[in-house]
Order: C-alpha cells, then structure tokens, then sequence
C-alpha cells in the first residue's frame, strides 16, 4: 500500500488527517456537486412563495404558489408570438422580484408585493405596459409565505382553520335548528295549556295593532270550553327546557363568526399536555351538549319513549361518547416544537396524546433531524424521522410525514389528515437548521431527496392491510436506494461530461457545518484510490480493499473537488439506506390491481427538481484549470430546439401538431422526442401556438426546407 492510500484509508478509519495531501471541508466552502445550479433560489421558479388566498370559495385552493398564479395569468392575457414572449419574459421578471423580496423577509400581501417589485423594475422598455395588463388580470390576492421556519405552523393551522371553521358554520346551523324546533314544541305545550288560552296570553300573542279589535275574555272562554287541555307531563317539558338552555348556551352561538381567529384559538395549543387537560376540563359540558343534542333530535323527531330512553340517558357518561360526537366540535390542534430546551418532554407527551384515542391533531416540526454528532458507529441522531414510524405502529393514527418544501405538493393529503376523525401526527422538517450551508428550502427538500426525512402517509381508512393504507408515492425514485441526477461538467480538456450521480445521504450530511471533520478534499491526481460513495454503499466493503469513498462537491469557484468520506459518516449512510429499505417493505406488498411503486424520475413534489437540472461544474486537475460558470438552465447549443419542460402545461397543442416530434414525459409534460420527426415549420408553429411560450425551435436542420427565411425570422423571439 502506497502512502497516498495509507492516508486515505487512515482517514477513513479515523476522521484523521495525518498527511499534506488532505485538505479540510469544514470551513464550509464546499456543497455537494448536484447543488452547483442551485446557488439563487429566487431565479428558480419552484413552489414558493405561496399566497394564503382572501374568499377563496368551497372546494378551491385555499393557498396557491406565486408560480401557479402568474401561469394563469400569462395563459389569460399573453397573446402568442413576440408580444406574448416579451410579456412572459416581464412577467417572470417581476415573479422573480417578489420572490427575492420574500426571501429577503418583506411580506405582506400579494398586491403590496407586487406593486413594490413592478416599481423596483420600472424603467425596463414595454415593461410597465405588460405589467400593467397582468395586474388587471389578477383576480386573487392574500398573505405572502416564504419556505421558512415558521411555515410549517402557519402552513398547517391555516389549514385547521379552514376545515373546523366549516365544521363550526354545520354545528352552529344545525344547533341552531333544533333550538328553533324546541322553541317551537314549547310555544305549542304553552298554547294548548290554560295560561296558553287565557285573555292575557292571547292579547300578548296578536300584537298591539288588533288590541282593539278583539274580545279576548270572550276569545279565552270559546276556546277552553272547545278543546280541553292538553299539557305535557312535567317531566317531560323540563327535560326540553333543558335541552334547549344547553343549545342556546353553546359559546359559537353567541354572535361570533366561525371564520374569525378568536373562535378557534382556545383549541390550539403548545404543548400536548395542555391540550389532554384542557380536554378533560371541558369534557362534561361536550357530555351535556351532546346528551342535548340526542333528546332534542328525538323529541323533534317524536321518537323518544320515557320507558326506553330515560334510564340510557340517566346512565349517559363518557364512555357513551363516540367519535362521532366529538367530531360535531372542532379538533384540537398541538403545534409542538421538538428539540427545544423550552419543552423536552415534548416528544413523550405526543405519545400520550396519540394513544389516547381522541381526535387530537399533532404538528411536530423539527428544525434540526441529524442533531449534534455522537460518538459510535453511524450514530448520528435522527429521533424526529423515528416519532413518524413508531406512530404507524398504533394502527389507528392517521400519520403524515414532510419535509417543509414539500407540503404545499401534499396539500390534498394535508386535508384528509385534518379531516380523519381519530388522532392525527403531521410530522415535520423545516429545514431551518442553523448549521446547514445552504437555504431553508433546499436543506428541507435535500433531505427528502437523500432518505434522511422520507415522506410518506398512512390513513387507517385506506383498506384492510397494512400497505393499502400505507403510501411512499411522493418520494422521487421510491424503488431505488438512492435519487439519482445527471451531472453536467467541464473535463480538464474543457469537453462537456454528463453522468449519473446519485444524492446520497452522505451528500446531506456534507451539507451541514458540523460534519465538516468527517469529509477531506484530495488532489485529482490522487484518485485513483478512490470510488463513489454510492457505489460503496451498494456492495461489501470487501469490494474494495485498496479504495475510500468520495463524493463529489464543489467550492466557490464552481470547481469539482474530489471528497473522501469516513467510515463514520458512510456507517450513517447504511442507517439510514435500511430505514428507507424498512418504510418501503411496507408499501411493498399490495391487494390486486393497486398500482405498485414504480422507479420513476423524481417528481416536482421533492422540491430539488422544481428548478432546473444541476448546473455544469469544472472539474478540477492537478494543473489550474480555468473556472467555469454555471451553466445556464437551458444552455444548449444554439441550434439544437428544447422545451422548458418543468413548465408545460399539459394543453395538447403540440402533440397535436405533431406526436413524433413532441411528446409527453411521465409526468405528463412536453419535450422534444425527435428533432427530425418534422419539418422546421411545425417547430415555428408549436412556438407560436404555445400558450405558456415554452417552446424554442432552435435553428433550421433542412437547409432545403421552403421558405426558410421567413421561418426563421418567425422564430426569431422564441429562440
């Protein structure tokens, strides 16, 4: 073994660099390679920020992304041809000034925003005219929310919000007829009874207009010698009577809005402990209120028989209460904030609450998953990831677990998870680690991607085992260890590279300041002793006696740094690749004719692939070689036609034009299938018919196709 490798494998054995040739990474200068084109969240169009909408209506969208908002609007007012482009191009200007305003923490609402970047931008040619024109167009408007630490609460309450204010609007309604319809039962028994029928209770009854009008004595005599009396046994009207004060009793009764904040803050809590107390407190008067409810249903309905139901509500406690009863009222709501010096005992008080039984529903976020490191073998703290999977062992709790930059993707599963009856975990990682070298969002979405905070929801409704109600579909690639991206860089003869690389969880933790010790950068020249991380992983040690692993990253000048990685981190690594192995045997096995997991290409829910493919990066040698910038999102040769395909919306229009040239992708979304499958022409047409002006044809490859020059100067602003 030749010196080189002799400090290479110490290293790796150790975390310690015993020789000239390993340079340290813990100054926080490097990021993983696949992060090179990430390096300015606000020109990358991705989910955020999101707009919390004002009056959206039932069964819309209570939050939407700044991105989906501008598409509508481009696809409502944006001619097609230049004009259309040039109003794309000022649009996306401007979504791009919004979002790096939210970033740099000025919120406020949608128009406030808006109106601040279109005058941060005014002076650009067309651009106030264009601007101009889409704000017309837009219809909606609400708060602003950036991918932060606070999103995950306010993301998650606002929802709450929303579905116990139209569980609120139902009691307060129904409530409110049975009092009505009690009232009314009452104001008969009076009427038939002799105070009902005597000249005083009529007079009161016929206003003063007809005072005059009437004899009343006369009146009362008529009607007591016409039918006899017919009042209910007093046992009976006191059972109604009390029914009905505990209706009218009821505090969202008394003139409060069911949307409005106040209503519903007395049912959200910090702390889980709080929250089963505060239950318990108000247990007897939802015992009386339902007990209430049930006689009043019966009496109105005629249906309650003194002989049966007497002795069953007598007997009424809570052990007769279901969770249908407590599902008339709105849910509690723990926002729960784990690792908190404030709160320690958090995480057990979550588990009492979770096997309790009621219909409670918990937020845990997390800010920090790997936590600091420890001594042993891979022993880096992950207890947040374990709080969801030892929730799917109750059986009976609906869990959902998340990564911050993911959940406005799961917002349908959000619902059905406030929606579900019994108990209720959201779990979830913020991203908002202080230690980490990069964004709240792309931390968030980077340890979706590398396995360290997988998503995944289980919903005891969903079918009659285990892996009917169990779902990894959001996950990127959930058939493989690992996602896997191709990387675009710059040789040492300056030649273009792209390979496959995968993200590991070794990538993640290269990510965070704390780990830097575990990682040293070794001259290109030296290795040839090395091999991928990921290749490691996936077979025996034993493989390679005479190789360390490396990862590849990237300093500030974008050049490639080759990183070898002890066996510490690597021991993490194969932790956290079985607990993914763990979560996907139970999403393994599924009834007939449910669809399995397929490997699929990772989707825009991960977050990372919501913008661009990762930027090309020069790799360095031994000799300096010349930095290279980023790589553009679509730098491609100029000749060569290309789809923004992440934007398409899916309209047909040029798989119509031609189904050879233009195809969709698995996420049904265009690209160029064959370049050659047409001519030119239907190239210029699909630019031009494009409603979103996704569409670049490039340049001619026919030098013989007709009427060129005219082509070209029609492609010319979509180039």
């Amino acid at each position: 073994m030749d010196a080189d490798l002799r400090t290479q494998v110490a290293f790796h054995l150790t975390s310690k660099r015993t020789g000239p040739l390993l340079d340290a990474v813990d100054d926080g200068a490097l990021r993983p390679a696949l992060l090179a084109g990430f390096g300015d969240l606000t020109k990358i169009r991705h989910d955020f920020p999101l707009v919390v909408l004002r009056g959206a209506s039932k069964g819309e969208d209570s939050v939407q992304s700044l991105s989906a908002i501008v598409d509508d609007i481009l696809r409502e007012v944006a001619p097609r041809g230049a004009e259309g482009e040039r109003m794309r191009r000022h649009m996306l200007r401007l979504e791009e000034e919004i979002r790096t305003l939210c970033m740099r923490g000025v919120f406020g609402s949608l128009t406030q925003l808006w109106d601040k970047a279109a005058q941060n931008l005014a002076g650009t040619a067309g651009f106030t005219e264009s601007i101009g024109r889409a704000r017309a167009a837009l219809k909606v408007d609400g708060t602003m929310m950036a991918c932060d630490a606070d999103l995950p609460s306010r993301l998650v309450v606002h929802a709450w919000r929303v579905a116990q204010a139209g569980k609120l609007h139902r009691l307060r309604d129904n409530v409110a007829r049975l009092a009505l319809k009690l009232s009314d039962i009452l104001q008969s028994d009076f009427a038939h009874s002799e105070a009902g029928r005597s000249a005083a209770a009529l007079k009161a009854s016929v206003g003063v207009v007809f005072t005059d009008a009437f004899d009343f004595d006369a009146m009362s005599r008529v009607l007591s010698r016409a039918s006899p009396s017919h009042v209910f046994p007093e046992k009976r009207r006191a059972r109604i009577e009390w029914a009905l004060s505990v209706l009218r009793s009821q505090p969202f009764l008394n003139g409060a809005d069911p949307d409005s904040s106040s209503v519903l803050d007395e049912y959200v809590f910090e702390n889980p402990s709080a929250a089963l107390e505060a239950f318990r407190r108000r247990l007897p008067r939802v015992l009386d209120f339902v007990k209430a409810t049930n006689i009043a249903e019966l009496e109105i309905e005629g249906r309650y028989i003194s002989t049966e139901q007497d002795q069953f509500f007598e007997a009424f406690d809570e052990t007769s209460l279901s969770l249908d009863d407590f599902a008339r009222f709105p849910d509690y709501l723990v926002c729960v904030q784990l690792g908190t010096q404030r709160d320690p005992l958090a995480g057990a008080g979550i588990a009492e609450v979770l096997t309790s039984g009621l219909p409670i529903k918990v937020l845990a976020q997390s800010d920090d998953i790997l936590g600091v490191p420890l001594i042993g073998d891979g022993a880096v703290a992950q207890s947040a990831t374990r709080l969801g999977t030892m929730a799917l062992g109750l059986g009976d709790v609906y869990v959902l677990q998340s990564v911050a930059s993911n959940l406005y993707q799961l917002r349908d599963r959000l619902a059905a998870a406030l929606d579900y009856r019994g108990a209720t975990l959201i779990n979830v990682f913020s991203g908002a680690t202080d230690t980490s070298l990069l964004p709240v969002y792309l931390t968030a979405a980077c340890a979706m991607q590398a396995r360290a905070f997988p998503a995944f929801s289980y919903d005891p409704r969903g079918g009659s085992d285990f892996s009917s109600r169990f779902s990894l579909e959001n996950n990127p690639a959930p058939a493989s260890d690992w996602t896997s991206y191709p990387l675009i860089y710059e040789g040492p003869e300056h030649q273009r590279i792209t390979e496959s690389s995968m993200f590991t969880f070794v990538d993640f933790l290269a990510c965070d300041e704390r780990y830097g010790r575990h990682f040293a950068r070794v001259p290109q020249a030296k290795s040839s002793t090395t091999v991928p991380a990921a290749e490691w992983l996936a077979s025996p040690t034993s493989d390679f006696p005479d190789k360390v692993p490396f990862i590849w990253m990237t300093d500030a000048n974008n050049l490639m740094q080759r990183v070898i990685v002890d066996e510490s981190m690597m021991a993490a690594a194969r932790r956290c690749r079985d607990a993914w192995h763990y979560l996907r045997e139970f999403a393994a096995t599924k009834p007939a004719g449910t669809p399995r997991l397929k490997d699929r290409s990772p989707a825009s829910e991960t977050g990372l692939d919501a913008a661009p493919a990762p930027a090309a990066a020069a790799a360095s040698a031994p000799a300096a070689s010349a930095p290279a910038t980023e790589t553009a999102p679509h730098d491609r040769a100029s000749d060569d036609p290309y789809i923004e395909t992440m934007r398409c919306t899916s309209c047909n229009e040029c798989i119509q034009i031609n189904n050879r040239m233009f195809a969709y992708d698995d996420n049904k979304q265009a690209y160029i299938a064959n370049a050659d499958g047409g001519p030119y022409a239907q190239l210029v047409e699909a630019a031009e018919s494009c409603q979103v002006s996704i569409i670049h044809p490039g340049k001619p490859r026919n030098p013989n196709e007709p009427n060129l020059a005219d082509l070209m100067k029609r492609a010319e602003p979509f180039l």
